[in-house]
């Protein structure tokens, strides 16, 4: 945009003083480039352990519901006439789904342990 006398160039001097802060302060803090890196390093330990939890997670639940599809059939299948062989279904499919409810915290508290290990990885690296 041209400079015209109706139509003065805008005043950019609050973005330059910004600017002018943001580097000063980065070079008034050269150790500052470290410890980003070091939390950047961090975070991406977090995401990809939250993601492996999240993969594991959705696989047990997808089981879950195949199982419960085929538990259904079953019963379906043995009809009403068999409550035994409804009630042995049922009990197997509570049983499996107990299972992936106990991997679930087991994952959870693993992960926590993990990213809780990795904290003090990075504190530890920091102080050297």
């Amino acid at each position: 945009m041209a400079q015209t006398k109706n139509n003065p160039a805008p005043d950019i001097s609050a973005f330059t003083d910004m600017m002018k802060q943001t580097q000063d302060m980065m070079t008034a803090n050269p150790m500052m480039g470290a410890q980003m890196t070091n939390v950047f390093e961090t975070q991406q330990k977090f995401l990809q352990e939250a993601q492996t939890f999240s993969e594991h997670w959705f696989d047990r639940r997808k089981q879950a519901a195949e199982t419960a599809m085929q538990a259904a059939r079953d019963i379906v299948d043995a009809g009403s006439a068999e409550p035994s062989v409804v009630l042995n279904v049922m009990s197997e499919w509570q049983q499996h789904s107990m299972e992936r409810m106990a991997a679930d915290f087991q994952e959870w508290v693993d992960l926590c342990s993990r990213c809780a290990g990795q904290v003090n990885d990075s504190k530890s690296a920091k102080k050297k």
